[in-house]
């Protein structure tokens, strides 16, 4: 989930769905990241307090992350629960 400061100021989120880790049958490890990149400046409004930020996925994928409505689809690159297992994994 993000926040407002977030949705402000990041440059990458990931999808909530999108980040995943699977082990095929005879173990190999197959990780999936799908990262949204911003696509240009946020809009705020300061009326009802919103943010509305252009991302874009790949060559041809555009959406919006709009905050509040949708801050629990999104997470940034340092709340990414793959990359902190990775980092767990090599700090041990």
């Amino acid at each position: 989930m993000i926040t407002r400061q977030d949705a402000t100021d990041e440059n990458e989120f990931h999808a909530e769905g999108g980040c995943t880790v699977t082990v095929g049958p005879r173990g190999g490890v197959k990780v999936r990241m799908e990262i949204w990149r911003t696509n240009g400046a946020p809009k705020e409004w300061k009326r009802n307090d919103n943010v509305r930020t252009p991302v874009k996925y790949g060559m041809r994928s555009y959406s919006y992350v709009l905050w509040p409505s949708d801050a629990h689809l999104w997470h940034t690159r340092a709340n990414c629960p793959i990359l902190n297992r990775q980092k767990e994994g090599l700090e041990s």
